[in-house]
């Protein structure tokens, strides 16, 4: 692992040791990468405004009250942990005490690592998939973890997105290993933001955001006559269209499915009033409205649907939640899936179902209900216990600095969990989640230009009041004045300036105001909550 010390080392080292594998995991946040040859134009510089200079001025005096002590703050990096082994991916301890449960949890375990095929044995791969397994994607630094592979813990393994086509998974004819899937890069999740118009660019009317599979099952000998085509990646990296996900670790995943909702929102009520200007916003689930806290935006409420839902996006694989296979999100929109890639197991559908000739519990549960039972039981790291002097002193003193310059405000160290009917490790404990569940809009460099806010989304434009924005180009000057004018012409007051930056596709000259005899402007109205303007991909839902 790579380590960068600098004036934040000290939280760097907090970050590594006290907090242990355990930062993100269970996380509602999107692990989101970047382009390893991103496209476009470059994105300027961004003004200022006077408050946010103030609140920088604010900052860099906090920083440097925290660092010129020196003596107080004094670097001494310990270094990675050489001695107290790989602590991740194991039950909790009274998992383990119970025979019945630990039973249970090494079934969900052993099916977590199994590789499924199109049809035989383990059937129901595809036709459109990401990885075989779960283990495949989840399994840095042990089951349950992140990508790549732990045999080889702590040095970085292949990806093993990178090696389909060499361990027959796929067929070289009809796949190719996309330009993002690199050997010593992480397991990727592809998405288009927003589907392609007839001219192959993004159409910015119709929101896509769907997960793009990347491999498809063609030509192998299980599939039959099924031909797809694998999404046009090149396309999408061209056009500037394309965002990725990687794996979220799981490790202590049913502490925080055991956090009742007035501990969040409690949370939410301490940290409202930080002079950092940090706030969020829950999820909620359609149905009893409760808050959600699983998947990439929290979309799902529990870890049974977060495991069906990936059994069915990752693997291709239908099941009792979700009960055909998957189209691509383009696909869905016209004929879906041909006739001849449907079924391809010959079991019917759904092809994973609790099974009611079963010989033991293990036996009878689905092979989703085995993964829920898996990340339930699966406790979280364990976090490093210095004994006194040097390292002690560094990460504690990186404790102080992470909740000093605010990043305790979005990553709560810690909230109890609820008393617990499934095992008493997850009863009145500790989640050391290092997450307030919340959704964060991180400004638009960060935009991935996806909503998944459900329910949030409505509550915050009911409260918000309509704002117009005038966006202009870099080769535009737009004033005030200018801006007031098209104000009027939509009938919305108190329009403001607000720039943006070319992302490589013309849209400028579209919109639905032009005010007169002012070139490349575009006036749109937003409101707030939608996280959305005009759009525009590079401004609005930054991080639903």
């Amino acid at each position: 692992m790579k380590r960068f010390i600098s004036k934040f080392g000290e939280a760097t080292t907090f970050a590594l040791l006290e907090l242990g594998t355990a930062i993100g995991a269970g996380s509602a946040f999107a692990q989101t990468t970047v382009d390893p040859e991103p496209t476009g134009a470059p994105i300027p510089k961004r003004r200022i405004s006077s408050m946010k200079t103030i609140k920088l001025v604010s900052v860099l005096a906090l920083l440097a009250a925290l660092f010129l002590p020196g003596s107080t703050f004094a670097q001494a990096d310990p270094g990675v942990r050489s001695t107290t082994g790989v602590n991740a991916g194991q039950p909790f301890g009274s998992v383990t005490g119970n025979v019945n449960d630990l039973n249970f949890f090494q079934a969900g375990l052993a099916q977590f690592n199994e590789h499924q095929t199109v049809s035989g044995d383990n059937p129901g791969l595809g036709p459109r998939f990401n990885m075989d397994s779960c283990g495949a994607c989840h399994s840095q630094p042990a089951p349950g973890g992140s990508s790549p592979a732990s045999g080889i813990f702590p040095n970085v393994g292949p990806n093993p997105q990178s090696q389909v086509i060499n361990n027959g998974l796929v067929i070289g004819s009809t796949n190719s290993i996309p330009y993002f899937v690199l050997l010593d890069g992480p397991v990727r999740e592809a998405r288009f933001p927003f589907f392609f118009n007839r001219f192959g660019g993004p159409n910015l009317n119709a929101p896509n955001g769907g997960v793009e599979d990347l491999f498809t099952v063609s030509s192998r000998p299980d599939a039959g006559s099924c031909s797809l085509t694998q999404p046009n990646f090149d396309a999408a990296r061209v056009t500037n269209n394309i965002i990725f996900r990687i794996p979220t670790p799981v490790f202590g995943a049913g502490l925080i499915a055991n956090i009742d909702d007035s501990t969040l929102l409690a949370n939410r009520a301490a940290q409202l009033h930080n002079r950092l200007g940090i706030s969020g916003a829950f999820n909620h689930n359609g149905n009893d409205g409760t808050i959600s806290r699983f998947g990439w935006k929290a979309q799902n409420k529990s870890l049974m649907i977060f495991a069906a839902e990936a059994y069915n996006v990752e693997m291709g694989i239908s099941n009792e939640l979700f009960t055909q296979d998957r189209p691509l999100p383009e696909e869905e929109m016209q004929s879906g899936l041909p006739a001849n890639c449907l079924n391809l197991a010959g079991t019917g559908y759904p092809e994973d179902i609790t099974h009611s000739d079963g010989a033991s519990p293990s036996k009878v549960t689905s092979d989703v209900g085995l993964f829920n039972v898996f990340m339930q039981f699966l406790d979280q790291p364990t976090p490093f216990t210095p004994p006194p002097g040097d390292a002690k002193t560094s990460i504690d003193n990186g404790g102080k600095l992470f909740r000093a310059i605010g990043c305790a405000a979005c990553h709560t160290p810690s909230l109890m969990t609820q008393p617990s009917n499934l095992t008493a490790g997850l009863g009145n404990a500790m989640a050391n989640l290092f997450s307030d569940l919340e959704i964060h809009h991180m400004g638009f460099r960060l935009t991935d230009n996806v909503s998944r806010l459900m329910r949030a989304v409505a509550r915050n434009r009911r409260r918000s009041r309509r704002t117009l924005i005038c966006l202009r180009t870099a080769r535009s000057r737009t004033s005030s004045t200018s801006c007031a004018r098209c104000s009027r012409s939509l009938r919305l007051p108190g329009a403001r300036l607000e720039e943006v930056p070319r992302l490589g596709f013309p849209m400028w000259d579209k919109g639905p105001c032009h005010a007169k005899n002012v070139p490349a402007l575009r006036c749109t109205s937003w409101s707030m909550g939608t996280f959305h303007i005009g759009g525009h991909p590079g401004t609005g839902n930054a991080t639903e």
